[in-house]
């Protein structure tokens, strides 16, 4: 996995500048707050929420809280760290209420998906209860499992704390954003078939 520098902790105000906003269901979960802010995929195991995170952000932090619209701040907890991938998955609250009623998406498709687009969406939650679009390239892909966005218009900008974002290519979830190189404008995605078979021994046990 090519390691892009990770800016610090940025003003959440500051990441929804140039988006299209919308109510798209295809946002990022929740909102991880610590020493440095991001984003986090919720997942459901029996009574407890999980939220699949950028290790960057998760890690390394006293305290590390965790929100939603319609939620207060629920304390989240590093469970297991996947520190060559750079992800962690931590547990949010004491039971599911913080995470989405929805399916996860496996990637079974996204070979093909990756072979007839170049063009996806970046869905970035806001904790305001919106939801900001950006529509991206698929630069390169990686046969490690990740691969590399930019932004399609040059007037948009990736930034450090839109990281734990999903990446959608043809309404299908393909990845989530891990790192941000701000100085040259683009992101590494973990692919999502790649990421659902490294956590499946965590959710399958």
């Amino acid at each position: 996995m090519v390691r892009f520098h990770v800016a610090p902790a940025l003003r959440v105000a500051s990441i929804v500048v140039g988006l299209i906003f919308s109510a798209s269901s295809g946002a990022s979960d929740i909102f991880l707050l610590g020493d440095r802010t991001g984003y986090g995929v919720t997942r459901a195991q029996g009574k407890s929420c999980f939220a699949i995170a950028p290790a960057w952000v998760a890690e390394g932090t006293e305290k590390l809280v965790a929100m939603r619209p319609g939620i207060f701040r629920l304390p989240a907890t590093v469970k297991r760290e996947f520190h060559s991938e750079g992800f962690s998955i931590v547990r949010v609250g004491e039971d599911t209420s913080a995470c989405l009623p929805k399916q996860w998406s496996d990637g079974a498709n996204l070979e093909n998906a990756l072979g007839r687009t170049g063009i996806g969406s970046l869905e970035i939650g806001v904790h305001d209860g919106a939801a900001g679009r950006m529509y991206v390239w698929v630069e390169s892909i990686d046969p490690s499992g990740f691969f590399t966005i930019s932004p399609l218009r040059d007037t948009d900008k990736l930034m450090a704390g839109m990281s734990g974002s999903r990446v959608l290519l043809e309404d299908s979830v393909a990845g989530v954003l891990l790192e941000v190189d701000e100085a040259n404008n683009r992101g590494q995605v973990i692919r999502q078939d790649y990421l659902t078979g490294l956590i499946a021994p965590f959710f399958d046990s």
